[in-house]
């Protein structure tokens, strides 16, 4: 899977079934339901901006927010690389 494939797919994907009372949605893995959540490159790129924003910063919010994505895509594209 592609860096940027595995960065699309669901942080902590919710599997929702259709019932006649309603909607239920459950943790699961990845599959063919609507999956809702934010993906893998959102929480990554999150993690990086609470880092950052734990220390103080002489840059602007919108240059960390673009430091933040290019470290969450680093991670995606160093998680497809193939295991030794």
């Amino acid at each position: 899977m592609s860096a940027v494939e595995n960065g699309r797919l669901p942080a902590a994907p919710v599997e929702c079934t259709w019932t006649n009372t309603g909607v239920i949605g459950k943790q699961t893995g990845p599959s063919g339901a609507m999956l809702t959540g934010l993906t893998k490159r959102e929480a990554f790129a999150m993690a990086a901006m609470q880092g950052f924003a734990s220390r103080p910063y002489a840059t602007s919010a919108k240059d960390v927010a673009s430091e933040c994505v290019r470290w969450a895509d680093t991670l995606l594209a160093a998680l497809a690389e193939p295991r030794p």
